[in-house]
């Protein structure tokens, strides 16, 4: 399975918010399980994952779109379809 979400850039906009998977957990109404699986690419985020992390972490739409859109990831994926 294939993720568009670039972990490394979402735990660092954890920390820098204050949160870890714990907190950001409590603070979505998320499962650490979940925000974990996010973290390590085991599982994309349903689309009110997105948005509650979104809205705790209070991203701007170029952050977000870095985190959950992540133009290599979907070049890579665009480059397995050819």
């Amino acid at each position: 399975m294939s993720t568009c979400v670039n972990g490394k850039r979402l735990e660092a906009k954890m920390v820098l918010r204050g949160f870890n998977r714990r907190s950001l957990s409590e603070a979505t109404g998320l499962s650490r399980n979940t925000i974990g699986a996010i973290i390590s690419g085991q599982q994309n985020p349903s689309y009110r994952a997105m948005i509650s992390i979104y809205e705790v972490l209070n991203l701007n739409s170029q952050e977000a779109t870095s985190i959950f859109f992540n133009r290599n990831l979907h070049k890579t994926q665009d480059e397995e379809v050819s």
